[in-house]
């Protein structure tokens, strides 16, 4: 089948929201209607009544912004409206050595405060591909992390492809992960007591999962 071949879906129209932005990578409502959308050179930006804030949200670390790498997905606490946290993922590091982080902030005004490290990809890795780094929530309040295989050929790792990983349970590269809001390790994960596996694994053998969603009508993600 080529492209043409294939009937074309009518009834669509695009509309822009908001001009001015460098590679957006997510997004996130807040309660009150403004939008955070999370730039890949590492910034942070608010849209308040369709228009972009001149400046960005400030106390963010510098990220390792080359090729997919940066600051990347975005999500809101459950209770954001009570504690004001959320969650970010970003690339740190260099090009040499590299992995991803899961950092969490409370939002006050235009700025973060309380920045904290709760989670880094175990193995640093080199070059600018296959971060992962979608969050979820699920319903007992445990946050899933997706974590990208570390990079197509030439990209090695202790002698083969970097992404033959995937299937390492030991290390952190192609899986999701699943932690407490706080970063510890839930008691219940399906390796937690494997001394073969990292106990942070909930799923392994992904590639570079950029899109994760967890559905309450089948409980499933």
């Amino acid at each position: 089948i080529i492209e043409s071949d294939v009937p074309a879906e009518g009834g669509f129209r695009r509309v822009t929201l908001v001009e001015g932005l460098e590679h957006p990578w997510s997004m996130a409502w807040l309660p009150n209607g403004d939008l955070l959308i999370t730039e890949r050179p590492g910034r942070l930006r608010l849209m308040r009544s369709g228009r972009l804030m001149a400046d960005p949200i400030a106390g963010l670390p510098e990220v390792y912004a080359e090729g997919q790498g940066g600051l990347l997905d975005l999500l809101l606490h459950p209770r954001f409206e009570d504690n004001g946290r959320l969650f970010v993922t970003y690339a740190h590091g260099s090009g040499a050595a590299n992995r991803t982080r899961v950092a969490t902030a409370n939002l006050n005004g235009l700025a973060l405060e309380d920045w904290q490290e709760i989670f880094e990809v175990s193995d640093a890795k080199a070059g600018g591909q296959h971060f992962g780094s979608r969050l979820a929530w699920l319903p007992d309040g445990t946050l899933l992390v997706t974590i990208g295989d570390g990079g197509n050929p030439p990209v090695r790792m202790d002698g083969d492809w970097i992404r033959a990983q995937a299937q390492n349970k030991t290390r952190h590269l192609g899986k999701i992960v699943r932690i407490n809001a706080d970063g510890s390790v839930p008691a219940d994960n399906p390796f937690v007591n494997s001394p073969d596996a990292d106990p942070a694994v909930w799923s392994y053998g992904h590639r570079n999962i950029q899109g994760l969603v967890f559905d309450p009508l089948r409980d499933t993600v």
